[in-house]
């Protein structure tokens, strides 16, 4: 994912009940790793009113790599209602600067 300004736009669909996991590989515009050393960031969720339906904190796998995961687990999701939401993962890096690097759409259908 190429950070050139604006974020990265993904649309998302989650089961309730299931397990919201993402792995991220941040590049710049010259297809670079980004350098996470230091970064830090949150993943957030939210309803058509703004209002928050679930969030995490990202982990940096690989700092020099560029590489970030998140994981909802299953029993937060499982308490979120179908429903269309928007997301935005934002970071925080080791000089104070905060990006938002990928947002978008998720659908949470009902789970079986």
């Amino acid at each position: 994912m190429a950070t050139n300004g604006e974020p990265t736009q993904a649309n998302l669909v989650l089961y309730a009940g299931d397990t919201f996991e993402g792995d991220v590989s941040l590049v710049d515009s010259a297809r670079a790793a980004v350098d996470l050393t230091g970064a830090s960031g949150t993943i957030v969720v939210t309803d058509s009113d703004g209002d928050t339906a679930m969030s995490d904190s990202i982990t940096v796998t690989d700092a020099a790599g560029g590489e970030f995961t998140w994981e909802i687990a299953a029993a937060t999701t499982d308490a979120v209602s179908p429903g269309r939401y928007s997301y935005l993962v934002q970071l925080t890096f080791a000089d104070g600067s905060k990006k938002t690097v990928l947002r978008g759409t998720l659908d949470v259908r009902a789970g079986v």
